[in-house]
């Protein structure tokens, strides 16, 4: 535990990215998100209950290529590349820190709904694509 503290305490180099590039980004993730992907979306899957997952996920995914093409030339500053880390344990601190969020939604509302994604999958069981966005986004 002590080295995970010593390593976040060290000082790192600033980012080669400017303050406007990082506001770019931020908004470029707003637009593909909420309406580039729910618009495709809507376009492709009318009526259907699993839209939003979809949107979020196409749009989660043009955010993705965004930021890999815009800074193609700095990819050693967004740090791709494992550092030592266990996949294990970060996805059981993952899973932690989202069990711990779904108890504190319990203890302030008095409603235990930890999976909303599948939520909107409840009306059409035997849809497939629908699942597998719902498991996705799960993860």
């Amino acid at each position: 535990m002590s080295a995970i503290f010593r390593r976040i305490g060290q000082n790192e180099a600033a980012p080669p990215w400017s303050f406007f590039t990082a506001v770019n980004t931020t908004f470029a993730a707003f637009l593909s998100i909420a309406l580039i992907g729910t618009t495709v979306a809507s376009i492709l899957f009318p009526d259907m209950p699993f839209v939003l997952l979809v949107g979020w996920a196409l749009g989660a995914m043009l955010t993705i290529f965004y930021v890999n093409f815009s800074r193609r030339g700095d990819l050693e500053a967004l740090r791709l590349e494992a550092r030592g880390s266990r996949l294990l344990i970060v996805l059981l601190w993952g899973f932690g820190l989202a069990m711990l969020i779904d108890v504190i939604g319990l203890l302030t509302s008095g409603l235990f709904f930890p999976t909303p994604e599948l939520s909107y999958l409840l009306p059409v069981r035997d849809n497939l694509i629908g699942w597998v966005v719902a498991g996705t986004l799960l993860l």
